[in-house]
């Protein structure tokens, strides 16, 4: 019986990510995956979705700083008068972006609805999460 492999903890991958991302030029991945006992593949596959992680949490604070920030109509004149005016302004921006913002890859729904949908129709499941003991190093 083939069995998946427990994953590892989120904070592990990104840590193990930075690393190789910072390595030097001539340094290779394969002894860095080694070092965390991981694949090099594993690495590579895991230096792959954070790269596409980074360029949809760049694309949303691009659209949100053309939408809320910089627009004109949000903006009030003058521009913002104070960072309590841009709390405000953001707030209501998230409100909207979740709860009434038509979204076409999900139906023209807002996402707050497509998930409730999305979970009406399937149940939830239960995942085993790995606690790192409190007294373990984090370099």
């Amino acid at each position: 019986m083939n069995t998946m492999p427990k994953p590892y903890p989120r904070e592990f991958r990104d840590d193990v990510v930075r690393v190789a991302e910072n390595r030097e030029p001539a340094v290779p991945l394969r002894p860095i995956a080694a070092d965390f006992g991981i694949s090099e593949t594993c690495l590579q596959n895991w230096m792959r979705q954070a790269a596409v992680e980074n360029a949809l949490t760049e694309a949303f604070n691009s659209l949100f700083r053309a939408e809320c920030i910089r627009n004109p109509v949000t903006r009030p004149k003058g521009g913002w008068g104070s960072i309590r005016d841009v709390e405000i302004a953001v707030a209501e921006y998230v409100d909207w972006f979740n709860h009434r913002r038509l979204h076409g890859e999900i139906v023209m729904l807002p996402p707050v609805e497509a998930e409730a949908v999305y979970w009406a129709s399937n149940a939830a499941v239960e995942y085993a999460r790995e606690h790192v003991p409190a007294e373990a190093e984090t370099n």
